[in-house]
Formats: C-alpha cells, structure tokens, sequence
C-alpha cells in the first residue's frame, strides 16, 4: 500500500504486470488481522470508573492505561469504552492526535496536513471509523481535473507516463515473482527461503540486479527515490521486501485507474476531526504534558511511573492491571524498561526498531499552475526535490496548496535553514518542470520536519535489511498484560493512519477478550 500518489502509480504498473505472471490471481497481501484507569490523582489524572454509557461489568473494574494519545492510542482507549472499560490516557506532547494533525489557519482556510493524510478505498478499519464518528471524506481522485495527469521529470525532460511504463512493467513482473517465491508476511516466526535471501538485500540491491541498466538507468532511479520518500529512507538503507511487497502482491485481478491503493480519500474539514471526536468520547480520560518514565512488572499487574515531559518533575507510579503502549519505539527506548520482563526479542525490535525522515514542506500559489499545463501536481523527478502533490484537491479557491515531500537524506536535510529559504531552494529545483511556479508563489509556506518532533524523532517506521526476519511481528505481541500499539505494529499498514487505527482496535479487544 502506498503514501504518496507517485507509488499508486507504480502500483498500477505493477498490477498489470502481475496479472500476467502465472497463478498470481489467487495471492492477496491481504492477511486476518486479530480481530479503569489508573489512580493517578497526584497528577490530576482520572481515576478508574465506568462510563455512564455504558452498563456495569464485573470486568469494567479493571485498572487500564494508555500510553499516548495519538490515532492509536484514542482508538484503543474508545474501543474500550465502548466494551464498558474506562482508560486512563496519557500525553507526553501539550496536544493530542499525534502525526494526525490538520493545519486550518495557514493558508486562509484551505487545509492541510502535517503528518497522515491520504486513505486508500481498502483503510477499512480508518474508513469505518470515520463512518461511525459521523464524518465525512473528500474525494480527491474525482476532484482532479479532467485531461491532467503526473509529470515525470528525469534527464533534464518530461518522461511520459507510456515509457515509463514500458520501462517499469518489465520490473514489476520481476517483483511478482519474487513475491511469489517469498510469500507474504515475511517474519521472524515465518518465512521463505527466497524472504529470507530478498531480506538480506537492500532496494538498491535489488534495483541493480532486477532493473535493466540499473540504479542508473530511468526506471532504476525513480523506483530508487521512490521508495526513499515512500518508507522515509534511503533505498540502500531499505529491506528489498519493502519493494517486493509493493509490486508483487495485488487485491484483485481488475485494475482501475489508480489501481488497488488509490489513496482516494481525506476527511473532509481534516484528519484531526477524528481525533478530536475520539477525545470527545472520552470526557475527563486525557493527561498531556506527562510522559512514560518506566514500566515495571508486579505481581498483580503493572507499575507505571509517569512524570512531566518537559523539565526533571517528580515521578509518580501507579498500579495498572493492563497497559497498552501507543507511542512509537523511538520513544519507548527511553523508558526504563528494566523490569518490565520482556523478553529478548522484543527489547531488540523496541532498540532497533527505524524512523523515517520525512519532511512535510507545504507552499501556497495564487493559482494552480499545475492544472493550466494538463498536470495534477504530482511531479517526480531527479532535480532534488524528489516528490510534489497538491494537498488542496477538492478543496475550493482559485489558490492551490502543493507539498513537497521528501524522505531519506533529502528529507533529514532541513535542519539549518528558515522555512523560506527552503520554499526558495524548492523553487529554484521545481520551476523548470512547472514554469510558472515561482511568480505564483504567494509567499506563504509552513514546513513539518517530524525528525526534529521531540514526540516522534521521525516520520514513520521502515524495515531496514533483515529486519523483517528479526523483528517483523514481535512489534505487535503482548506482554503479560502489556499490549502494543501503533502505526509500527501493524503487518499490513505499517506507516498509515489506518495502521494506527486498526493496532489500537486489536489492543482493545485483546484486553476485551482477555477480561471477558
């Protein structure tokens, strides 16, 4: 499944490809997913009760909390709830919503969005969420204009959509086979002997050995940056898997226009309306401003000790009977989790686990250049900028709003200088492939750079060469009472917001089934 419009393209490609190879129809990347609080006064922090909506359980006296407060962690925590379990939230950050979190003042009144953005027709779990909170969804394919399509920008030309996908077809057909050969998931528990060697191998490995020509040629470097932008990493840096299992495995056997991950959909009015519907579900249940200091396992259950997030403060604990951990790797390998009895492999997946590096740099133009030359926004090129798309799709106004998104060394590059001298740097790479761009610039821009985010150190998580037969699975495994979840300990949507959506539910409904 893909996080930007340049690898629904790809899928399409590949798509095509995979139906001619040989006994694939029958394959799905798919797989089955599984389908209080504690008393923490000191800190001003809800103590365990039932909610009102819900009716009396002998279960419902269970002491339950909640580490973070982003998509996964309000998931759980309203999963629980609604079972009749009321759960302590807490929030190292001074808001909720974590990477889903909506920019509505910027751009005087056209949104966008700083982390997750796009949703694909197959989020189920993120969709029926949506549905179920009374929101709605824009979308944003039917919203491009009619006649426009992406612009590809290699060698100092355009690239056209046919050549590239002549090119490509013959390494998506390449990349079915190995996906055959390999079988999806590859994890520590289970795998493949050709999972195992395709693990082994970084994109720029596999790239050199499938692609005709190589990283070199057209085909090699746009998969190359890619999957850069894609997984956040550079390609070298990268599982060959994460490539694999992108071109090898389709849904169905009829391909749409933008294929099986269309990333159609965005909440209409923003993503962080589900967050905020979330939080409004639960009345009196959400700290922010205190952070995890150590977990530690008791012979009832768990003794959480949290403090302020900012600053030394005095640490509190509090005694849990279930505690579930929302909040990425990056973080918790900070926390002391000394006592907590996990067991080696899971203490390796907390420690090694990887952060992407991208970076959000979103510009507003008077008009939508881009529309004029038959483009969608979408550009893809080797000029250095790597990626664009335009964030105000279905939105209304003459302006328009594109992001340029950025990954790997690109994207941790943005360290040193001031929002504007990087809107003017992106402005010097883009203008030849959309002349135009510089003079429709209206000066306006904000920039997102998730690596610097003390409460991510990073945009989403990747696999790095053999990781998926090291730790691949053992992010998602409860402990004891301790369960996981996030973005990081989902099999099938690693890295969306849906990913967030569906490991908070499966949280909930392991302590639901366990309490039951």
């Amino acid at each position: 499944m893909s996080r930007t419009p340049m690898l629904r393209t790809l899928h399409r490609i590949a798509a095509r490809a995979t139906r001619q190879a040989p006994e694939q129809a029958g394959i799905s990347r798919r797989t089955l997913l599984r389908t209080s609080a504690a008393s923490v006064a000191a800190l001003g922090l809800t103590g365990a009760g039932l909610s009102a909506e819900t009716p009396a359980r002998a279960a419902s006296t269970a002491d339950i909390v909640v580490v973070g407060a982003g998509l996964a962690g309000l998931t759980a925590a309203y999963e629980l709830r609604k079972a009749g379990y009321r759960a302590t939230v807490i929030e190292a950050a001074d808001r909720i919503g974590g990477r889903c979190y909506t920019d509505r003042s910027t751009f005087g009144g056209q949104i966008v969005e700083h982390g997750g953005e796009l949703i694909d027709t197959g989020h189920d779990a993120i969709l029926g969420l949506i549905d179920e909170l009374g929101l709605k969804t824009t979308n944003l394919i039917e919203a491009e204009p009619a006649g426009t399509e992406p612009l590809y920008y290699f060698d100092g030309a355009p690239w056209s959509y046919a050549d590239a996908q002549r090119d490509l077809s013959v390494v998506a057909a390449r990349a079915a086979a190995d996906a055959e050969a390999a079988d999806f998931p590859t994890t520590y528990y289970s795998s493949t002997r050709q999972g195992r060697k395709l693990d082994a191998m970084s994109i720029d490995d596999w790239i050199n050995t499938r692609v005709p020509g190589g990283i070199r040629s057209k085909a090699g470097r746009l998969l190359s940056t890619a999957f850069t932008i894609e997984y956040g990493a550079d390609s070298s840096e990268q599982s060959a898997l994460n490539l694999v299992y992108l071109f090898g495995y389709q849904e169905s056997d009829d391909i749409t226009l933008f294929g099986p991950s269309d990333e159609a959909f965005h909440v209409t009015g923003g993503n962080d309306l589900i967050v905020s519907r979330l939080a409004a579900k639960l009345p009196g249940q959400i700290t922010t401003g205190t952070a995890l200091r150590a977990l530690s396992r008791t012979s009832s259950g768990w003794a959480v000790t949290v403090g302020p997030s900012t600053g030394p403060g005095r640490s509190t604990t509090v005694t849990a009977d279930r505690v579930i951990l929302a909040l990425p790797f990056s973080l918790l390998r900070d926390v002391d989790l000394s006592l907590a009895g996990f067991p080696a492999r899971k203490l390796t997946a907390i420690n090694t686990s990887n952060m992407g590096t991208n970076t959000k740099l979103h510009m507003q133009f008077s008009e939508r250049v881009w529309n004029r030359l038959g483009y969608t926004g979408e550009v893809f090129t080797d000029l250095g900028f790597q990626n664009t798309w335009e964030v105000t799709r279905g939105q209304t106004g003459t302006a328009g709003v594109l992001v340029n998104f950025t990954g790997g060394s690109a994207g941790a590059d943005f360290a040193t200088l001031n929002t504007a001298e990087y809107a003017k740097r992106f402005l010097a790479q883009a203008e030849p492939t959309v002349p135009g761009l510089t003079t429709s610039w209206n000066g306006k821009a904000t920039l997102q750079y998730w690596t610097a985010y003390p409460w991510t150190r990073g945009s989403y998580s990747y696999y790095a060469p053999g990781q998926y037969t090291t730790i691949t699975g053992v992010e998602e495994e409860a402990v004891n009472g301790c369960h996981f979840a996030g973005e990081h300990t989902s099999l099938e949507y690693q890295g969306y917001l849906n990913g967030a959506v569906e490991t908070g539910r499966r949280a909930a409904q392991e302590i639901i089934t366990d309490l039951g």
